[in-house]
């Protein structure tokens, strides 16, 4: 038994089993997840709370690290995670290609999927509004909105979005809501009234893979053929082929000062507040050329 009060049992031949009396769940630690042999013959938990196990394949001691995985083994919908989204309670919202989780900052699990009313499994995006509904863009099955377990309004192409498919989501200061869909840019405002965008009102290609809403509240859009700006309802087209090709953008992160940063198909593309662009892909020392999303943490 640890400082915790978690019982730890080693097992003949499957492994470690950590137990929580208090809620009474059990993970199972394999040969698959690291351990050297499934026979577990002796165990010891030292001062510093390192955990020693003694295997027919060798000693190995766990303890805790600075990451911690949430797969299926931890009862999350999926292993493949496609949208992550923390709300203002703590809480974390986890879309996987099998539904919809939660993950509450007391550490409990919860998952929904499409026998508990949601249009579609496969998560694609997700963004929170004030009053605590949850906006739930999908893969094939459009737009939900997510309330007390539920869903409590949907729009999909028959309500005027060019696409079901939906992969960015984003609210504007004056609470019209812009969903991002592979045939194109929808806006949603308070009253219900749609509008959309496309090639045809200048979006370099329809297939909009990510949002962002500047401090000067001008909308970001990055598709699967460069990044546009719309600024009322004009849209000017920003060009990447010059930038080792760049095509595909998939995030946007913005400076204080105005300078962008778009994770692109090539690396990072910076946009300053003039205009000029630049890159940093391999050439310049990245170790893959593909990035999907820039986070800027607490040391800037």
């Amino acid at each position: 038994i640890d400082a915790q009060g978690l019982l730890w049992i080693g097992t003949v031949n499957h492994g470690l089993i950590r137990y929580d009396p208090g809620s009474g769940r059990a993970e199972a630690i394999s040969s698959i997840r690291g351990l050297p042999n499934n026979r577990i013959a002796s165990l010891f938990i030292d001062r510093e709370g390192s955990l020693w196990a003694g295997t027919n394949a060798g000693l190995l001691q766990l303890r805790d690290a600075l990451f911690q995985t949430f797969g299926t083994e931890q009862r999350l919908s999926d292993d493949y995670v496609r949208t992550v989204l923390e709300a203002r309670d703590g809480a974390l919202w986890i879309g996987t290609s099998r539904g919809l989780n939660r993950l509450a900052p007391d550490g409990t699990l919860q998952a929904w999927g499409t026998d508990d009313g949601l249009p579609g499994d496969s998560i694609l995006s997700l963004h929170e509004d004030p009053d605590g509904s949850l906006w739930v863009g999908t893969y094939a099955s459009g737009l939900a909105r997510w309330r007390d377990g539920r869903v409590v309004q949907r729009w999909t192409r028959e309500d005027a979005l060019p696409g079901n498919q939906v992969r960015a989501i984003v609210r504007d200061g004056r609470g019209a809501l812009w969903v991002g869909t592979y045939r194109g840019l929808a806006r949603i405002a308070d009253d219900g009234s749609t509008r959309t965008w496309g090639s045809a009102e200048g979006l370099p290609r329809e297939y909009v893979l990510a949002l962002h809403l500047a401090r000067d509240g001008r909308l970001w859009v990055g598709t699967a053929g460069g990044a546009a700006v719309l600024d009322g309802d004009r849209v000017t087209a920003i060009d990447l082929a010059a930038l080792d090709d760049a095509r595909d953008v998939f995030g946007f992160h913005e400076e204080p000062d105005g300078t962008l940063w778009m994770a692109t198909d090539r690396g990072l593309v910076r946009r300053r507040p003039d205009g000029a662009l630049s890159i940093v892909g391999i050439a310049q020392g990245l170790p893959v050329a593909t990035l999907f999303q820039i986070v800027a943490d607490d040391d800037d």
